[in-house]
């Protein structure tokens, strides 16, 4: 019912999907429902074919037949030039393609099949109107790596969010280019010590002030989290402001 009465949405400009657990099939079934009358087209043809649409969020899609080894569905974009909020997370895709013109907001997170996060994230680098970059729960080492070695090349962004992401001792780096950067948000982010004060040492050579964000943190070792704080707090060149560290 739903789906049926989301296809006489003529003038729908922003959809969001959360939270579906359902065989191949009925995925399938569901997809099709989106797309146009004719049910052999590709799946998602009805987001695909609304080139007006400024706002897509799927979250959360799960296949109970295949979980995360579903062969995947094809989401093709490229036609939605007043694309400006994309959300991907937690879902089957094979192949993707996005028109990045007017894109000015983006959520990554897994994609299942290997090389999703990839062409994802090498798609947003001629984004050059993206404000907002969001990263979730990734955990395959070589979608970190890729993450972290796009986000320098993001230079118009003003806000990156990291969320559940274990960056170990990788280098979380900032490009003097960035001239637009003003927040950095990590939410139970682990990493090193080591890490944490290399992204000090970057935001200190920016020529404007950048506010960087922790919560639920876990840096490592302890010991030199502790005086790295203490450094921080007893710096003039640092404003404190709550508290939200890890312990």
């Amino acid at each position: 019912v739903m789906i049926k009465r989301l296809v006489k949405l003529q003038n729908l400009e922003s959809l969001h999907l959360n939270c579906f657990t359902m065989s191949h099939q009925v995925m399938k079934t569901l997809l099709n429902f989106l797309t146009s009358k004719t049910s052999s087209k590709p799946l998602f043809n009805f987001i695909t074919s609304k080139t007006s649409m400024k706002g897509i969020g799927l979250y959360n899609l799960k296949c109970s037949d295949h979980n995360t080894s579903c062969e995947g569905f094809n989401i093709d974009l490229s036609q939605l030039s007043d694309l400006r909020s994309l959300q991907l997370c937690d879902i089957p895709v094979s192949q993707l393609n996005i028109n990045v013109s007017s894109l000015e907001e983006c959520d990554v997170g897994e994609l299942y099949k290997p090389g999703g996060v990839s062409s994802y994230l090498s798609q947003l680098q001629t984004a050059n109107k993206l404000q907002t970059f969001s990263c979730v729960r990734l955990t395959s080492p070589s979608d970190i790596e890729t993450m972290l070695q796009t986000l320098p090349l993001l230079v118009h962004v003003k806000d990156i969010w990291l969320f559940y992401i274990n960056l170990g001792d990788r280098s979380l780096t900032l490009s003097p280019e960035m001239v637009n950067i003003e927040l950095v948000v990590l939410y139970k982010v682990t990493m090193t010590c080591s890490v944490l004060h290399n992204v000090i040492n970057v935001v200190n050579k920016l020529s404007h002030s950048v506010t960087i964000r922790m919560t639920d943190c876990d840096i490592k070792p302890e010991t030199e989290f502790e005086q790295f704080k203490t450094f921080i707090k007893t710096s003039d060149r640092y404003k404190i402001g709550r508290a939200s560290w890890s312990e």
